[in-house]
């Protein structure tokens, strides 16, 4: 086996982060499209319409499959105005530090889900499943909007 050269990800982080973007996108409401031993292909719905990725050790390839012209600000230098594609290519650094960049620009695109986890941080019962900039107009209609600003503040908004 040969070592990774002084510019490449080790192989055991390339692994890490993959699993890393997986869990992500999992958690953000993805699903697995393709189980391809080589590379799968994850499908999540964000702010943009699907985003199809395809993470690969010190990759991760991305790509919105509609509107494509219409890229967040975040992301409007790394998304090809044409075919939508939005690729990480990392060299030497940790999963973490890779993660970390595509974790937060990703984050201008992603539906934030409330779930239990975010209902027991903030407290909040009683609340459907929905992305987090619905669940605060939902709890504003029912008049609790103190619930409604904690749920802004939580997710940035």
């Amino acid at each position: 086996m040969a070592r990774a050269r002084r510019d490449e990800m080790t192989k055991r982080e390339r692994q890490r982060l993959t699993r890393m973007v997986e869990k992500h996108l999992a958690e953000h409401g993805g699903r697995l499209v393709a189980d391809e031993p080589r590379l799968p292909r994850w499908v999540v719905e964000t702010k943009y319409g699907p985003l199809e990725v395809r993470p690969d050790g010190a990759n991760i390839f991305c790509r919105f499959t509609e509107r494509k012209g219409e890229a967040p600000s975040l992301l409007r230098d790394r998304v090809n105005p044409y075919s939508g594609k939005c690729n990480y290519h990392f060299v030497r650094q940790t999963a973490e530090q890779a993660f970390a960049l595509f974790e937060f620009e990703m984050a201008s695109v992603l539906f934030y889900r409330q779930d239990q986890r975010v209902a027991g941080v903030l407290g909040i019962e009683d609340c459907p499943d929905l992305p987090a900039f619905a669940l605060s107009d939902w709890l504003l209609e029912r008049g609790r909007s103190e619930e409604a600003q904690r749920v802004r503040e939580f997710v940035g908004m």
